[in-house]
């Protein structure tokens, strides 16, 4: 029995591009919206959300030099898991991106154990090669 159907999406140049744009504009806006904390270090990348513990919409900044590097968003997941009682609400990351000069060097490991250490972590239904390669280390 399948607990997760897991499905290949892929990340293009489009993606890529897409996502260096705007995430400045992104970063600028979210902190006027919310008083981003600091909630890890990583390699000397500061790791800042909008809200921590993650609530029903976390947003999370990755800033190196003061400038941001990548995001992730996280969903909070509805209803408890009975499962797990000590951990009654699960979370997901719908969306990670750090920029191509930065991956490769531990951040989304780091980020994802912090997650975990906080939270019941469950997969996406869809993710990159990429990500589906960090799930498999975890």
């Amino acid at each position: 029995m399948k607990i997760f159907e897991i499905t290949t999406i892929d990340h293009t140049d489009d993606d890529e591009k897409f996502f260096n744009e705007r995430i400045l504009q992104w970063y600028q806006r979210d902190s006027k919206r919310y008083n981003l904390k600091n909630i890890s270090t990583h390699n000397g990348i500061s790791i800042k959300a909008s809200h921590w513990p993650p609530q029903f919409h976390s947003f999370v900044y990755f800033i190196d030099d003061d400038q941001p590097i990548g995001m992730a968003i996280i969903h909070q997941l509805s209803g408890p898991n009975t499962d797990t009682p000590e951990k009654p609400i699960s979370h997901k990351v719908s969306m990670i991106f750090i920029k191509q000069k930065y991956r490769r060097r531990g951040l989304g490991r780091h980020f994802y154990n912090l997650l975990k250490s906080e939270t019941l972590l469950l997969p996406d239904e869809s993710q990159t090669l990429s990500a589906q390669s960090l799930w498999k280390s975890l």
